[in-house]
């Protein structure tokens, strides 16, 4: 056991003083250098960074960490001349600036607590990058957009400007209250300037000045629309003449339309017309040679028709004149060929001049109350007998609740009726034809037809003839032709029938359809409005029979006619049956005749005048024997 000696713990107790004196000094050396370095490094970042936030707040604490290293290096001078005063003061105030300081970094340290940290801040700055990349990358695709957008805002322009220059369009503007005008390059080429300027600026810059170029002739009526447009708020469309640079005359039609916001502004556009209205004038100037042909047409067939009837009614009148005189059998079954035959060739020529009176619009429908069962009696019984003679019969359908009297053109619907039966008793060989007609009323009644009627009237032929054969069906209908070629041969005829009713029954708005198949007879069905009538059937004119009474009538008779063919027919024919027969060639040999036998006591009691005639025509030559008096019997020869 060992026993420590006062003097060694003397030596102890001296030796650990000495080094805490020294690890004091030391301590009090770093937190002076401590206290006075991190107000030097607050100030080089103050002056570094101008706009840092919470300036105050980091020269409050520069100050009080160089009054820590003050008292920290006065504390390390040990007993010093500095008086403890001093040293106590600098203590209080740097209490106070710390308290200052702690309340300053209280206030700014919940915002310092959000902070963000390192981490946070690269992901943030990572985020805002992207952010910042995507917004650059978006603007680049939008600018490359508008450029694009830009480049075909360029080339619509000049693909537009380029349509506006092919169809020789230009565009304008006009105030039409302060005058004031802007119109396009295009407009100058309009008004024929491509080589000689308008004026030293070239320019047109009011619609006065425009209007100079207008022809007189077109100005007021130009003004007078676009004071309409301006005051209806309308469109504005007008045509009109221009005097161009060469002085010729080019037509430009204008369209153009006020401004919604400002309606005494027309926006609008010219274009070129000038071929158009060449092409309207060559069209017109056409139109009018075809009319022109159309009635030299209408008169040579007329003329043709008066050239054509006349040798042909000679040949038939005297065949009639012949046939009693005939001794054998075979001269008469020779002269009524030569009478069928002529009936044909009427036939033809009628068919003919009713299909060029259709063409020339010179055809026309005249309904009137009608009883359609006597017109379908009388076919009946004229054209029985016709087809009895080929072995056929002929059957009539007409129901008892049938109306007695509607409004038709009685003579058309009997043309129709005879030429559709005629066909088929042309081209049946054995069998039968039957006529139906029906009347549907109200709305049981096709509404093609019923529309502005009371029903509709429908009219069939069948026949169990031939038929058609249905690749020809569609070509039965055109004129001059037939379903087949062939058939021409064997059965005559133009083709012009079924033209002439398809037309006739169009004219009365209604339809002619048919039904066949070869070899087993056709069906040929005519639909048309039904009007019903209250009124009396109009009744049908027939001739009445020549008398054969061979008892002479004490009468004389005047003949005027041109052609020497049918006055030596008139002659054969009437001189039997009168007391005298005298003959004429034109109407004023005829006005002549009657003043000179009036002269001499006697009078014709009956004159046949032929209509046209040379010299004197029938009309003129019946007028002026009126005039004179004659109160006689005159009956127009056709």
């Amino acid at each position: 056991m060992s026993h420590r000696t006062p003097l060694a713990d003397s030596l102890a107790s001296a030796n650990w003083t000495a080094l805490g004196e020294w690890f004091d000094f030391v301590a009090e050396m770093m937190l002076a250098g401590v206290s006075l370095t991190i107000p030097v490094a607050i100030i080089i970042l103050l002056r570094r960074y101008p706009s840092l936030r919470y300036r105050r707040v980091a020269v409050a604490i520069a100050v009080l960490f160089s009054l820590f290293g003050a008292l920290n290096i006065v504390e390390l001078l040990g007993p010093s001349p500095v008086p403890k005063f001093v040293v106590g003061v600098l203590k209080v105030f740097g209490a106070v600036v710390s308290l200052i300081t702690a309340w300053a970094v209280g206030r700014i340290l919940p915002g310092l607590l959000r902070l963000k940290t390192e981490d946070e801040v690269a992901e943030a700055v990572g985020e805002e990058r992207a952010g910042l990349l995507s917004d650059v990358q978006q603007a680049q695709r939008e600018a490359a957009v508008s450029a694009q957008t830009a480049q075909f805002a360029v080339a619509e322009k000049e693909r537009l400007q380029l349509a506006l220059d092919s169809g020789h369009f230009a565009t304008w503007t006009w105030d039409t209250v302060s005058d004031e005008a802007s119109v396009d390059e295009s407009l100058y080429r309009l008004l024929g300037f491509e080589q000689t300027p308008i004026g030293p600026d070239r320019t047109i810059r009011s619609g006065a000045e425009f209007f100079e170029y207008v022809h007189p002739d077109d100005r007021d009526r130009f003004v007078e629309t676009v004071e309409q447009s301006i005051a209806t708020g309308g469109t504005l469309v007008e045509e009109f003449r221009i005097r161009d640079a060469a002085g010729g005359i080019r037509w430009l039609a204008a369209k153009a339309e006020p401004l919604a916001s400002h309606p005494q502004v027309l926006i609008g556009v010219n274009y070129d017309i000038t071929e158009k209205k060449q092409h309207e004038a060559e069209m017109a100037e056409a139109r009018q040679l075809a009319e022109a042909a159309s009635v030299a047409k209408g008169e040579f067939l007329a003329n043709m028709s008066h050239e054509i009837r006349t040798p042909l009614t000679a040949v038939l009148g005297c065949s009639d004149l012949l046939y009693p005189k005939l001794q054998t059998d075979e001269q008469r079954d020779m002269l009524q060929m030569v009478r069928r035959q002529g009936r044909l060739l009427l036939e033809i020529l009628n068919d003919i001049l009713d299909l060029s009176k259709m063409d020339a619009n010179q055809f026309a429908i005249h309904p009137e109350p009608t009883d359609l069962r006597e017109i379908v009696r009388d076919i009946g019984s004229l054209m029985g007998a016709q087809a009895g003679l080929r072995g056929l019969s002929l059957e009539l359908e007409v129901p008892e609740s049938f109306p007695v009297t509607i409004r038709v053109d009685p003579l058309r619907i009997r043309q129709i009726l005879l030429n559709l039966v005629g066909n088929a008793i042309k081209f049946t060989d054995s069998g039968s034809i039957s006529i139906r007609v029906l009347a549907r009323r109200g709305r049981t009644a096709d509404e093609r037809f019923a529309a502005n009627s009371d029903g509709e009237l429908i009219l069939s032929v069948d026949d169990t003839g031939a038929g058609i054969d249905p690749d020809r069906l569609s070509e039965i209908f055109e004129a001059f032709r037939q379903a087949d070629g062939s058939i021409t041969r064997r059965f005559g005829g133009t083709g012009l029938g079924l033209t002439i009713c398809q037309r006739l029954v169009t004219l009365m708005h209604g339809e002619l359809s048919v039904e066949s198949e070869s070899g087993r007879g056709s069906t040929f069905t005519v639909h048309l409005p039904l009007h019903l009538s209250e009124a009396p059937a109009t009744p049908i004119e027939k001739p009445a029979p020549l008398p054969h009474s061979s008892r002479q009538l004490p009468i004389r008779v005047l003949i005027a006619e041109d052609t020497a063919a049918l006055r030596f027919m008139l002659e054969r024919m009437i001189r039997p049956r009168v007391a005298d027969v005298v003959s004429v060639e034109n109407g004023q040999q005829a006005l002549d005749a009657v003043r000179t036998s009036e002269a001499e006591g006697e009078t014709f009691e009956l004159i046949l005048m032929d209509m046209q005639m040379p010299v004197l025509d029938g009309f003129d030559a019946v007028a002026r024997l009126r005039a004179d008096g004659y109160a006689g019997l005159i009956y127009a020869v056709s």
